[in-house]
């Protein structure tokens, strides 16, 4: 799997990196606040469209197949936006590389085809860690390029890009899983789209893309929007931008690596989830209200966990429910997290012009608030143990508690 986490570290520093500058390409190119809105929300519009399609196709002709498209599109859409000279050509680099900026998705079925139950959260956790350590890299990489000129970072991005492909094409073999599991004949059209219904409409996944959308819905004003609000608000430079960006990123190395399998021995999946939640909220509530750099990143402490804690075992929860669709049940999900990135930026952007620059953060963490009753019911009260699983005998105090596979047991240890 280490070639996996490398696609996916390698990927994230070609996407993060121009992050920074997308500020500073309005700027220049003397682009609208709605143009400015179009250039962070088009990227998710694609991807809302492609992602589930990536999903299917990676179920029908194998992971690696799809990685390598996926690859292709980012890199072109990198070198339109190295050589943009208009708004409108930004905008067009970031719709061709969100349509075919599905590859997390599938890296994720990819680790999910090869790992057991027991081991899968953590084995996703360790994809969030790559994910985390390329975000930290390429924000300050991209501040840094900048001095030597606005497209550097851009034409970066693409080599990043083209060596993520090469990795995928020469170390990253087929998974055996979606191997054995692949239809001689791939679907019709329609027969696609009656599958792609099937999983979103699936009793068991409903209530995981319920949380889901909502939690994306209040936490991505924060992903989407914070280097406009951090330039208008705080007036600090892209490379102070990108710097906060990267701690960001170091924050969810950290939470992965050094926290997340510790969390697992000792709770269930869904707790986890609900603490992410929890934390999500307080972080975002936090924000709203930081007036300095300091606080700003002081905030940035819970809503890391939240984001790690909440991400991390809803995709385990995901791949364990949805059968043989794994692939198109997690490229629905990127599909729902990036619908919500079409529309926060532009109610972010609205807030903070309209209401000022904690409104972002207090919706954000209100709406997370008003999830959690709605989140507990869902995952706590339906258990996802089978019907034949059965209680275990009590055990002594303060004794390690022995459950079955896939028990309803909240903690570890009583």
């Amino acid at each position: 799997l280490f070639n996996v986490y490398a696609v996916c570290f390698v990927d994230m520093v070609g996407y993060s990196l121009v992050l920074p500058l997308l500020p500073q390409y309005a700027a220049a190119f003397g682009a609208s606040p709605f143009m400015c809105g179009a250039m962070v929300a088009g990227y998710s519009i694609m991807q809302t469209l492609g992602a589930p399609w990536l999903g299917l196709l990676s179920d029908r002709y194998g992971r690696r197949p799809v990685l390598l498209l996926s690859g292709l599109g980012t890199a072109l859409g990198f070198l339109l936006l190295g050589f943009a000279n208009s708004a409108a050509v930004v905008l067009a680099s970031r719709l061709l590389d969100g349509l075919t900026g599905g590859n997390i998705s599938v890296c994720q079925a990819y680790v999910a085809d090869v790992t057991e139950d027991t081991d899968r959260a953590a084995a996703l956790g360790k994809v969030q860690a790559a994910i985390g350590l390329g975000f930290a890299l390429g924000p300050a990489l991209g501040g840094t390029l900048m001095a030597y000129g606005l497209h550097v970072p851009a034409f970066t991005a693409a080599a990043v890009a083209c060596l993520s492909m090469t990795g995928v094409y020469f170390f990253v073999q087929e998974a055996p899983a979606s191997q054995a599991e692949r239809p001689a004949k791939p679907p019709a059209v329609g027969g696609a789209l009656r599958g792609l219904a099937g999983v979103v409409t699936s009793e068991e996944l409903r209530p995981l893309y319920v949380v889901r959308l909502g939690f994306s819905l209040g936490f991505n004003g924060l992903t989407s929007m914070f280097s406009f609000w951090a330039v208008q608000h705080l007036g600090i430079s892209a490379r102070t931008n990108g710097a906060v960006l990267s701690f960001l990123g170091l924050l969810q190395v950290f939470i992965q690596a050094c926290l997340m399998r510790p969390l697992l021995q000792r709770f269930r999946e869904e707790v986890l989830l609900l603490a992410g939640l929890a934390s999500a909220t307080v972080g975002l509530l936090l924000w709203s209200q930081a007036n300095s750099l300091a606080a700003t990143v002081l905030s940035m402490v819970p809503c890391s966990l939240g984001s790690a804690l909440a991400f991390t075992n809803l995709s385990s929860i995901l791949t364990k429910r949805a059968g043989t669709n794994v692939g198109q049940a997690l490229g629905t999900a990127a599909s729902l997290d990036s619908m919500t990135r079409m529309v926060t930026p532009f109610i972010a952007s609205w807030l903070l012009a309209r209401h000022g620059p904690g409104a972002p953060g207090l919706f954000g963490g209100l709406l997370i608030l008003m999830l959690l009753p709605v989140a507990s019911y869902y995952l706590l009260g339906h258990s996802t143990a089978p019907p034949e699983a059965e209680s275990p005998p009590p055990s002594p105090p303060g004794q390690p508690r022995v459950e079955p596979q896939g028990g309803s047991t909240l903690y570890r240890f009583r």
